[in-house]
């Protein structure tokens, strides 16, 4: 069955998503249609406000109400819901009075829109489906033809035998009412889908995507609540699954129990971010010097407790017992958690010892690996793969994303225009320029952004430790990828890839740069490099685990 829209941005709920899957997948008779109105902005809802799903068939009009997780009536006839969360929703209106208000709704506006005379032999029926629920409970004025319950969820095939029994129902009510045809059926969706099919411009997209991935996993949780019983955690995870979110939130509860408390990372910019956004939390942060082996901004004393994020490049014997140095118990017996990417980030920055990963893993109390990815949506997810090999866990994002745009040039000259092209394009759309950050991978005089005139240049400034906290107004930051590691943006252009080659240190540095980016990534390609990474994308795509 078609369904409009195609494509979801995010579903409400696990019920709504599967009733979407099943009618995509259900062979109704040619022609019918499914309306979906999720993607309805709230005040675009107006009288269609009640109407989940709207199915158009010969038999005439279908109006649905979804219900998800378990449901039930008390004796007080209020209706309870508890959601996937656990937590009970009560409401004195039903999934039926939701159902049967949103169908005269409908009839209503339909007269309105083709007239009268137009709709008199059209049945117009309502039910409800519940995807997950068996054992409805129902008064007697709600007939069984109208729920649809778990039941006949199973398939696709049961499901379309449920709703044609539905609208069986609903159209031998009326002697008058009359079969519609392909072409009504079509006039009617043309008529219901500028209602119903309306893309959310990019930045409101983005928004829903980057509120849904910060967020914690229950694998998160586990570690946090494991550092109440482990003095020594080692944590791995590619980027974007989360390390540096749990890193800090452990600094800040081991802070809250009076320890003393010293978090350390590589991240040059990250760490004047975090030092500026935890303030008064007790924690020092000390940035680590990975060239000279030291730790700057030590004061002199010990500390009960070490939190060392992106601790790959601190991997060795000699700033691990720099470590143990600042470390009441010294390293082999203080309380430390780690947190690295030991795959695909080491040997960016500093020297990894696999001596030194095996003695801090024997070490440890508790080892954990996150396999979740809470930063990138799947679209990014995959590309990361395509492109450098690595495997970055399953995103968290259950719906559509962004597709990576990746744009090919001849000349800095051709590059620059896609670059203004699309940053123009984000600004028609509401884009706010700060969530919109420009990584390099070679010294950003030898790309095209510093060949730059006009408007869009005046905007571009490089990030610095003064900014990483409070962007202008209107204005570009750009990066160099290094720099930039463990911090993000909603909105990643990677540029300055001329030298692109198939080294894995340069890898590395892509794999960095494009893992920055929570729900949108833009790559300038040299057209040079085009057929090196089209041959490393197959090769990857070769390589991956058959489904």
């Amino acid at each position: 069955m078609k369904v409009i829209p195609s494509v979801v941005y995010r579903f409400k709920s696990k019920a709504e998503e599967k009733l979407y899957k099943l009618l995509k997948e259900m062979k109704s008779e040619p022609g019918s249609i499914a309306l979906h109105s999720q993607n309805l902005a709230e005040h675009d809802y107006k009288e269609w406000c009640e109407i989940d799903y709207i199915l158009i068939m010969a038999k005439g009009i279908f109006v649905v109400e979804v219900k998800g997780g378990r449901i039930s009536r008390g004796k007080d006839g209020l209706w309870r819901y508890r959601d996937k969360y656990n937590v009970i929703h009560t409401r004195s209106e039903g999934p039926f009075d939701q159902a049967q208000s949103g169908k005269y709704a409908l009839k209503k506006a339909l007269i309105k829109k083709f007239g009268e005379q137009e709709m008199k032999n059209v049945s117009i029926g309502w039910g409800c489906i519940f995807p997950d629920t068996v054992n409805i409970p129902q008064s007697e004025e709600v007939s069984k033809e109208t729920i649809i319950d778990a039941k006949d969820c199973d398939t696709p095939e049961k499901l379309l035998k449920a709703i044609n029994k539905a609208m069986d129902y609903w159209f031998n009510k009326k002697y008058y009412y009359k079969e519609i045809d392909s072409e009504k059926i079509r006039k009617m969706h043309m008529g219901l889908r500028p209602v119903f099919e309306i893309t959310p411009s990019i930045s409101v997209r983005v928004n829903e995507i980057f509120n849904q991935l910060v967020c914690l996993t229950d694998r998160q949780y586990h570690i946090i609540d494991a550092a109440d019983e482990c003095s020594r955690i080692l944590c791995t995870g590619g980027a974007g699954s989360g390390k540096s979110v749990v890193a800090l939130e452990i600094a800040r509860r081991e802070a809250l129990k009076d320890k003393r408390v010293a978090f350390i990372s590589s991240g040059r910019f990250f760490c004047e971010y975090i030092k500026k956004s935890f303030v008064h939390t007790g924690i020092d942060f000390l940035q680590a010097d990975t060239d000279a082996g030291k730790l700057i901004g030590m004061s002199g004393v010990l500390y009960d407790c070490l939190v060392v994020d992106e601790a790959q490049d601190l991997m060795n014997i000699q700033t691990i017992e720099v470590m143990g140095d600042i470390l009441k118990n010294g390293f082999e017996e203080g309380n430390w958690y780690l947190f690295l990417d030991p795959n695909n980030q080491k040997g960016l920055l500093g020297k990894f010892e696999d001596d030194a990963y095996e003695y801090v893993r024997e070490l440890s109390d508790h080892s954990v690996k996150f396999k979740q990815n809470c930063r990138n949506t799947p679209q990014i997810i995959d590309q990361t793969q395509l492109m450098t090999g690595a495997d970055i866990g399953v995103s968290m994002f259950d719906g559509q994303g962004e597709k990576v745009i990746i744009r090919k040039y001849s000349n800095y000259s051709e590059g620059a225009s896609l670059f203004v092209e699309q940053i123009k394009s984000w600004q028609n759309e509401g884009v706010d320029l700060r969530d919109i950050t420009i990584l390099y991978g070679a010294d950003i005089s030898d790309t095209f952004i510093a060949g730059l005139k006009g408007t869009i240049a005046t905007k571009i400034y490089p990030l610095s430790s003064k900014t990483v906290n409070l962007r202008p107004i209107n204005k570009l930051a750009t990066c160099n990828i290094l720099d930039f590691k463990g911090l993000e943006s909603k909105y990643i252009m990677v540029v300055g890839l001329e030298n692109f080659n198939e080294d894995p240190g340069y890898i590395r540095i892509l794999y960095t740069g494009i893992t920055r980016a929570n729900a949108v990534l833009w790559l300038a390609v040299p057209e040079a490099k085009q057929a090196l990474i089209d041959k490393m994308r197959l090769k990857n795509f070769k390589s991956r685990d058959p489904l």
